[in-house]
């Protein structure tokens, strides 16, 4: 319901969906979406052009950066996972300084573009709920922690565990 993405043209676009709209607003009006950006935590987006047409149902259109190549967890060094799993808890710690939380942390949702790890999932955020734990956790641990855990501590091959569970390893088994 928050959104979802499509091409048109070689661009690739996000659209909006109305139940995300005071979240994004929000995200806009406390300066985390600027910091972010300017911290190259989070991929840089603008306001669609006016020719692209807002998808019937959608609230608005943004246009991120265009990254020229997606890799994914499976592929990832020790170092380039460890790097997106501490991007994602940076992005999580100032997300709350602002009062906003990540509501997924998926680890497809973070990218390398000129050698950074970022945030590609502009949606991600939502209003930090007073006294509710981070809603994110399990995925950030089956995404990250286990499969950094097993690398680091039992044999660099156990990376590609990720293939098998694209969702995260089951913590039971880690």
């Amino acid at each position: 319901p928050s959104g979802f993405v499509f091409r048109k043209e070689a661009h690739v676009y996000r659209a909006i969906g109305p139940a995300y709209a005071a979240d994004f607003e929000a995200c806009e009006r406390s300066g985390l979406h600027e910091e972010l950006i300017r911290d190259r935590l989070l991929i840089p987006h603008r306001p669609a052009p006016p020719e692209i047409t807002v998808p019937q149902g959608m609230w608005k259109v943004i246009h991120p950066r265009q990254i020229p190549y997606v890799s994914y967890p499976s592929e990832w060094c020790f170092g380039e996972l460890q790097e997106a799993a501490l991007t994602t808890l940076e992005i999580q710690r100032r997300s709350m300084k602002k009062g906003f939380s990540m509501k997924d942390a998926a680890a497809s949702n973070i990218q390398f573009l000129d050698g950074k790890a970022m945030l590609i999932d502009s949606l991600s955020l939502e209003s930090l709920k007073t006294g509710r734990p981070w809603v994110a956790y399990r995925q950030f641990c089956e995404k990250f922690l286990a499969p950094l855990a097993l690398i680091a501590t039992r044999d660099s091959r156990l990376g590609q565990l990720s293939r098998i569970w694209p969702s995260g390893l089951p913590l039971e088994m880690v």
